[in-house]
């Protein structure tokens, strides 16, 4: 018999989620191992004017802006809202 519906072939269901929460795991157990120099590295950038560097440590540290900056004429203004 070719071709067709055969019982029990193919890949198993959930094999495809299992193998990526398995290297999910992977990945975080690395990235904890490495935590102290990747954020040293994160703090130096910013110091030296990187601006990238910047926004995403003090967006891990204190959270993304609630409302987006707006910009006014040539000065850049942001609206903070207070819940």
């Amino acid at each position: 018999m070719r071709g067709g519906y055969r019982e029990n072939s193919g890949r198993k269901r959930g094999y495809s989620a299992i193998e990526a929460e398995k290297a999910r795991e992977f990945i975080v157990g690395r990235v904890q191992e490495s935590l102290e120099p990747i954020v040293a590295s994160l703090v130096r950038k910013a110091v030296e004017g990187d601006l990238k560097a910047t926004q995403l440590l003090f967006d891990r540290a204190y959270g993304k802006p609630l409302t987006p900056i707006e910009e006014i004429g040539e000065t850049p203004m942001m609206i903070v809202i207070d819940n």
